[in-house]
């Protein structure tokens, strides 16, 4: 990835960090530019109430009644090309409160890469595990030859379904590189 992605990363997540939260997510509804939960409304409902622990980036209690067919965060990356044999990162880390029942909240990643052609999804080899409790959790992903985010500049959506059940997640911080 481009350093001009990295920089625009960095920016929107210190923005996330700065910027007060509303106290309910709604679907679309960009937080900061390119930062937003997104699920479908037809099949569930969805409530996903946000505040922030003091030096945290983001904390969510969600709960879930039905079965919607998808249930997303969402950070854009921005415009950039990845090679093959390029590094993908992530690193989470919880605060104490992470919880799903006394469980991880496991996560599979996935980059949604979007031109004028429509979008392709790349999934991240691996998962985050997140919890419970306080935490540093790692994802890496090398990008393969073959993965749809590999080759021309596109725009990039770094896309993390969330389990369709209750759980709360204190993301203090969260690093992509």
């Amino acid at each position: 990835m481009e350093q001009s992605g990295i920089a625009s990363i960095l920016e929107r997540l210190t923005q996330l960090r700065l910027t007060p939260l509303p106290d309910r997510a709604s679907p679309g509804e960009q937080l900061v530019p390119d930062v937003y939960f997104s699920w479908d409304m037809g099949a569930g409902e969805v409530s996903i109430a946000l505040d922030r622990a003091p030096g945290g980036l983001l904390r969510l209690r969600q709960t879930v009644r039905g079965d919607p067919g998808w249930l997303t965060f969402n950070i854009g990356l921005g415009s950039c090309g990845f090679g093959p044999g390029e590094l993908l990162g992530l690193l989470a880390e919880t605060g104490p409160e992470t919880a799903a029942d006394g469980h991880a909240i496991n996560i599979f990643p996935f980059l949604r890469s979007s031109d004028s052609a429509g979008y392709r999804d790349t999934p991240l080899r691996g998962e985050l595990s997140l919890g419970p409790g306080r935490g540093l959790f790692p994802l890496l992903h090398w990008m393969r030859e073959w993965d749809p985010a590999c080759g021309e500049t596109v725009y990039h959506t770094l896309v993390m379904p969330l389990p369709k059940r209750d759980f709360v997640l204190d993301l203090r911080d969260l690093k992509i590189f």
